[in-house]
């Protein structure tokens, strides 16, 4: 605020100004001798997130955590401003959490498709920031990418501005394998078998997981000597058939979600007259040989012996 006096001499200049008494002039407005001018304060505070899963490649089905931190380097404390995390297709949330050293994480709001933090605060510097953590799990069948993006909002009418908004984005990017720990185990009707009989095997075949198999091939040669070998193929909780029977040998493929299992049972006549002292018999599951996207996992064999009376 600046004012102009009205007392006082002429200072010698020899021109008469408002003053008081025995001055000779008068002001006849006075009150616009008065000026103020007011400049508005407004906070200004850089805002900068960064996330990450701390993997270079993800599995299909198996569990992910992202790690992001909200930091403030100033010059003034931010807040209220708000931090959205849209969720990938494909990934399902399964828990959230913030700490605030030297903040407030605000709010918490969450639904299947995204979650975020609205009102949060935060004092600047260093030692201070919004550290937050999700949690979720990839669909066994998901394929492609995995892109993760958070954002940190100011809101209008916040009152503080961010200088550099391009700081305010964080995205985590990764490849996503198909990778399925396919099992299979076998078990024969009787250790010992009589000729002129029949026998059976039961080979139960699963996906450990974490991933989707899908068109996996498994096989089952008659042993040698053995005649009239029909099979049966039963779906079990999260797998599917591709062919329900078959005669001869055993050359099928099936579906298997994370954790399905289907079985098998083969059935085959002993001749009377067999010469051999035993019967050995060999299953194997294994992937398929092309893929899109490829599936990852080893062929497995099993393998069973019986003696022959």
């Amino acid at each position: 605020t600046a004012r102009v006096s009205t007392s006082g001499g002429n200072g010698g200049t020899g021109l008469p100004h408002s003053g008081g008494p025995g001055t000779g002039w008068s002001d006849p407005d006075p009150d616009s001798n008065e000026s103020t001018a007011v400049a508005q304060l407004t906070p200004s505070a850089d805002l900068r997130v960064t996330k990450t899963n701390r993997l270079s490649t993800l599995a299909a089905g198996e569990a992910v955590t992202y790690w992001m931190e909200v930091v403030n380097t100033g010059p003034s404390d931010a807040g209220p401003f708000d931090i959205l995390d849209p969720l990938p297709t494909g990934f399902r949330l399964t828990a959230a959490r913030c700490v605030a050293p030297g903040g407030s994480c605000g709010a918490e709001r969450r639904d299947g498709s995204r979650i975020e933090w609205t009102g949060a605060t935060l004092r600047s510097g260093s030692a201070h920031s919004l550290q937050l953590v999700v949690e979720g799990i990839l669909d066994a069948g998901v394929a492609g990418e995995i892109v993760n993006t958070v954002s940190v909002l100011v809101p209008n009418g916040a009152g503080w501005t961010d200088p550099d908004l391009s700081s305010n984005i964080a995205t985590d990017r990764d490849p996503v394998r198909q990778v399925a720990d396919l099992a299979i185990t076998k078990l024969a009707s009787s250790s010992s078998v009589i000729a002129g009989t029949t026998t059976s095997f039961q080979m139960d075949v699963s996906n450990l997981g974490p991933s989707r198999a899908t068109n996996v091939l498994v096989t089952d040669a008659i042993p040698a000597g053995l005649e009239n070998a029909v099979w049966t193929c039963q779906a079990l909780s999260g797998g599917r058939c591709q062919v329900d029977a078959g005669t001869g040998g055993i050359d099928a493929r099936v579906d298997l979600e994370a954790g399905g299992r289907v079985r098998f049972v083969l059935q085959a006549r002993i001749p009377a007259g067999l010469e051999a002292t035993s019967i050995s018999n060999t299953a194997s599951v294994e992937p398929p040989a092309a893929t899109e996207p490829p599936l990852e996992a080893a062929t497995r064999r099993q393998h069973d012996h019986e003696q022959v009376r």
